[in-house]
């Protein structure tokens, strides 16, 4: 099937001719492919909404943490309110881990390999039809930073893969507040509040541990 569809949309006869309307159809996300009286730009007009779709519903995955993967935190709380008692919350490991563009590049390849494939075609250099990885400023970082910035678009909540770390890592790095303010335009990150916040309810939890360390010492002679 695939190699008639590719001679049907290879033929000559399937273009339309040079002044007709139609010649500027292809690909056209607006005008419906049964309105297309050529096959090549009517096959281009259905492939790129079909194309679209999915890449959309792809999307939607990464909002929502792997439910083949319990350790995945996409959705993570910057604390706890009591709205959702089982929502995972912000920790320090899981920051520090998922601020790893490689684990994030594995995860929306496996996820959502249809944005992954987009987003490289648009951002990877070539070099004899072949795509090269370059050692600084690699083309995986921009993808990563591209579908982050989609994902956290898409849902506020899907906060885990970049947008918290990365606004945690702002605020350690004393960034200007017009600085902040410009990526979570961006999508980038959170919102500084939202930062404050994680930051807040790490430092509760760390002194928690702390007391709760000294207890058991106590409990058991070692102090």
């Amino acid at each position: 099937m695939g190699r008639i569809i590719e001679l049907i949309y290879n033929h000559r006869q399937s273009q339309p001719p040079t002044h007709s309307a139609e010649r500027d159809l292809a690909f056209s996300s607006k005008t419906p492919p049964t309105e297309i009286s050529y096959a090549r730009p009517s096959l281009s007009s259905w492939a790129l909404v079909l194309v679209g779709k999915e890449a959309r519903k792809q999307i939607r995955y990464l909002t929502k943490n792997d439910p083949d993967d319990p350790t995945d935190t996409t959705q993570m709380r910057a604390s706890t309110n009591g709205r959702n008692p089982t929502g995972s919350v912000a920790e320090w490991e899981k920051l520090t881990d998922n601020l790893s563009i490689p684990k994030i590049a594995n995860k929306y390849a496996m996820r959502a390999n249809v944005p992954w494939y987009l987003s490289e075609m648009m951002s990877a250099p070539t070099k004899g039809g072949a795509i090269v990885i370059r050692q600084r400023r690699p083309h995986t970082t921009i993808q990563v930073g591209a579908i982050s910035s989609f994902v956290l678009s898409r849902n506020r909540y899907a906060n885990g893969y970049l947008a918290l770390p990365l606004a945690v890592w702002q605020f350690a790095c004393k960034s200007h507040v017009d600085e902040k303010r410009v990526f979570s335009r961006f999508r980038f990150t959170v919102h500084d509040k939202t930062a404050r916040a994680c930051l807040d309810s790490l430092s509760a939890m760390s002194l928690a541990k702390l007391r709760a360390s000294v207890a058991e010492g106590v409990a058991v002679g070692e102090m």
